[in-house]
C-alpha cells in the first residue's frame, strides 16, 4: 500500500506495480522515477528525498510496519504499508521484507542511508520468499549450527552461552537462556526465535508468541545421538533441509573417526571456576556424553557438583581435568 498526499488530498494505492520508468537529467542532475500504472501513476523527484524511517506502531491488531520518506523540511512524502484490512494482522512476508530491507530495525531509529525512491521500489518487487529471517538464539548449540549452515548474516541476538564463531560476540547479548526476559527480546523485533528446550522460563517464550514471531524449540537432550535432530529441526526452520542433511553427514563421518577404545583414565570436566568454589559437569550432560564417546568416564557421580575435592592436596593419579 503507498500512501502519497498534500495539505488538499490523499491518494492511496493498494496492488502490484506494473511499470517504472527512471528518468536522468545529467545538466541539472535531475533523477525522478515514475510508477506508469493503469489506474494509478507516481512521480517523484528522488533528490528531493532528505531521509527515510522505519516505524512500528502498536495497534488493536498487533504491530504495523511503515516504511516512510520525508523531503528536506520535514514533510512525509510517501507512506509504504503491507497490504492489510482493518481487523487482521500485519502480513509476515511484509515484516520480513522490511527487516531484510533495514537489517538493523529499531521504532523510529532514522536509517543510516538514504533510500532513493528507486531504490525502495525495485526492493519491494523482490519476492516476499528471498527475504530473510531476523533470528534470535537462545543456545550456543543452536548458534554454531545456524553458522555452520553460513547463515549467520539472518541471526540479529543471541543468549551469553553462545560464544562460538568468535564474531557472534559483536551482536547483542539477550541475557542467559535460563533467566530471559521477554521485553529484551521483542525489542530487537525478531522474526524468528530458536530456542533450546533448556531456555526458560517458559511464561517468558510464550510471551514472545506475538504475531510476526515465530518460536522454534530445539531439543535440549545433551548427547552426540541429539546432534542430527538438532541440526535438521534447524534447517527445516531457516528453510535449508538441504544444507541440513548436508551437515549431518558430514557430523556423522567425522563422529565415526573417533577412537572409542575404553581408557583408563577419569575425566573431569570443570566448567565454571571464578576463583571462588568451582562447578563441574556430572552424568547426564553433554560433557558426559563426549568423556564418554572417547571410552573415558566421568568421575562425579551426580548431575553437578561442587567441588570442594579439588582443594584437596592429592588426587587420583588417573585424573585427567580440562
Amino acid at each position: 500500500m503507498i500512501f502519497v498526499g498534500n495539505l488538499g488530498c490523499m491518494q492511496i494505492f493498494t496492488g502490484c506495480i506494473q511499470k517504472l520508468a527512471a528518468y536522468h537529467d545529467k545538466q541539472s542532475v535531475l533523477q525522478k522515477i515514475n510508477v506508469l500504472n493503469t489506474k494509478f501513476s507516481l512521480s517523484v523527484i528522488e533528490t528531493g528525498i532528505a531521509n527515510s524511517w522505519v516505524t512500528r506502531k502498536p495497534t488493536k491488531d498487533g504491530i504495523v510496519t511503515s516504511l516512510e520518506i520525508f523531503d528536506h523540511y520535514g514533510n512525509q512524502v510517501i507512506q509504504l504499508f503491507g497490504q492489510r484490512t482493518e481487523g487482521e494482522p500485519e502480513q509476515l512476508d511484509w515484516q520480513k521484507q522490511i527487516s531484510t530491507l533495514t537489517k538493523k530495525i529499531m521504532t523510529g531509529v532514522k536509517l543510516n542511508m538514504k533510500l532513493g525512491l528507486l531504490s525502495i521500489i525495485i526492493f519491494l518487487l523482490i519476492p516476499y520468499s528471498q527475504a530473510n529471517e531476523r533470528i534470535i538464539t537462545l543456545g550456543g548449540d543452536i548458534t554454531e549450527i545456524i553458522f555452520a549452515f553460513n547463515e549467520g548474516e539472518q541471526v540479529i541476538a543471541r543468549d551469553n552461552t553462545s560464544r562460538q564463531p568468535e564474531s557472534i560476540l559483536k551482536l547483542p547479548d539477550v541475557g542467559y537462556m535460563r533467566m530471559l526476559n521477554a521485553e529484551g527480546i521483542l525489542s530487537l523485533y525478531p522474526t524468528l526465535i530458536l530456542a533450546s528446550e533448556q531456555a526458560k522460563p517458559d511464561l517468558v517464550l510464550k510471551k514472545t508468541q506475538q504475531p510476526g514471531v515465530k518460536i522454534i524449540k530445539v531439543t535440549g537432550t545433551p548427547s552426540l545421538a541429539a546432534i542430527p535432530e538438532k541440526i535438521r529441526t534447524i534447517a527445516n526452520a531457516i528453510q535449508q533441509p538441504q544444507k541440513g542433511e548436508q551437515l549431518i553427514d558430514k557430523f556423522n563421518e567425522q563422529l565415526s573417526l573417533i577412537n572409542t577404545a575404553p581408557l583408563q583414565q577419569k575425566i573431569i570436566f570443570i566448567f565454571s571456576h571464578n576463583g571462588t568454589v568451582p562447578l563441574v559437569a556430572g552424568q547426564r550432560t553433554a560433557a558426559d556424553s563426549i568423556i564418554s564417546t572417547v571410552g573415558a568416564k566421568m568421575y562425579c557421580k551426580v548431575l553437578m557438583v561442587i567441588c570442594h575435592f579439588l582443594k584437596k592436596p592429592s588426587l587420583p593419579a588417573n585424573l585427567i581435568g580440562f
